[in-house]
């Protein structure tokens, strides 16, 4: 975890060069007039100098704002990257949709409407010789195997449960309900139905959102730190969206389940040493699932002290619980939503 500018690293960077990128960049959107929330995702200038520290036929993936994803892609396709013909697709429930003012041109009245869909852009630094590359340095396919879901082929769509979902139902709202797995909990006799309802699974990812607890989890020796919820604007001034005491103060992060699973997609067969590039590292996410996915070498860029720190914490802290439990049951217990059952008092002393 290295506190430092993706540019200034890029310049001074001279070690081994990486299989594979996962990243979430700034989306450039200025989020509540946050310094780090710039355009550096955007400019060419960023992605040709990552470029250069990428083994050739190197995957990258890098989440990207609704409304700016077509610059990301821009800046990445004219770095020298190919763009991949899909978008990775995260469904989910619990956007808003933005304030617009009649007097902001065509952007008039209550248009607007509310986006469920966060894009997660694909893309490689080609080669002229696939296969050779492959099989030299393990660098240039997807690893569909560990990515599959319900033992079929991975597609590009994750959908999100709404938060307030657990193993006993969905809300309403949400946009995989009555989920038949979950159905055939409640009912008597389960263990046989269980694995007939799996196969009839469509090949679908569903990862909730990253809650309050799992952006605070083992961060709770930690001050306080006041978050604001929203922009400045009519919502600000109302109490549901007051401002609140917490620990994790990155105000986007990701489900770290999310993160494994697009780790295991890019992870390179098991005789190459994996060598991961995380250039903005945010508060560790990417860095934290990558590596409980199957990464061996994670290395994370955060131009942020503040971000810097508590990544690196966060980053300490996970695997010394994986190092306690292994990671598949971290891993098991992030995709059940059953965190807490790991969390007992002794390991929360030990991490501490």
């Amino acid at each position: 975890m290295l506190p430092k500018e993706v540019l200034d690293w890029c310049k001074t960077y001279t070690g081994p060069k990486f299989h594979a990128l996962i990243s979430d960049p700034p989306y450039g959107y200025h989020y509540n007039q946050k310094s780090w929330d710039n355009e550096i995702a955007l400019q060419t200038e960023t992605w040709a100098s990552i470029h250069h520290h990428l083994l050739p036929g190197a995957f990258a993936v890098a989440y990207a704002a609704p409304r700016l994803y077509h610059r990301l892609a821009i800046a990445v396709e004219d770095a020298g990257f190919a763009i991949h013909p899909f978008l990775l697709n995260w469904h989910q429930m619990q956007s808003m949709p933005r304030a617009t003012k009649a007097a902001e041109g065509h952007y008039y009245g209550r248009q607007v409407l509310r986006n469920s869909i966060e894009p997660i852009l694909l893309f490689q630094k080609p080669t002229k010789t696939p296969k050779p590359t492959f099989f030299s340095t393990g660098a240039g396919t997807l690893n569909i195997q560990a990515a599959q879901i319900n033992n079929q082929w991975p597609t590009n769509v994750v959908v999100q449960h709404a938060e307030s979902c657990n193993l006993f139902g969905c809300e309403p709202a949400c946009l995989v309900p009555n989920n038949p797995v979950t159905e055939s909990l409640l009912q008597t006799n389960w263990e046989a139905e269980i694995w007939e309802r799996t196969d009839e699974q469509p090949a679908l990812t569903t990862i909730p959102k990253a809650s309050r607890f799992e952006r605070d989890v083992l961060l709770e020796d930690l001050p306080d730190t006041e978050c604001k919820r929203v922009n400045d604007g009519g919502l600000s001034h109302d109490p549901r969206f007051a401002p609140i005491q917490v620990k994790n103060f990155h105000p986007t992060v990701k489900p770290i389940a999310l993160a494994v699973w697009l780790g295991k997609l890019l992870l390179p067969p098991d005789q190459f040493q994996s060598r991961l590039l995380n250039p903005f590292a945010g508060s560790g996410t990417e860095h934290i699932g990558a590596w409980l996915g199957g990464w061996e070498e994670v290395y994370s860029i955060e131009s942020d002290p503040g971000y810097a720190e508590l990544a690196a914490i966060r980053i300490s802290r996970w695997q010394a619980l994986a190092e306690k439990h292994g990671k598949e049951a971290v891993c098991a217990a992030l995709s059940g939503r059953n965190l807490k059952s790991l969390l007992s008092e002794q390991t929360q002393q030990m991490l501490f």
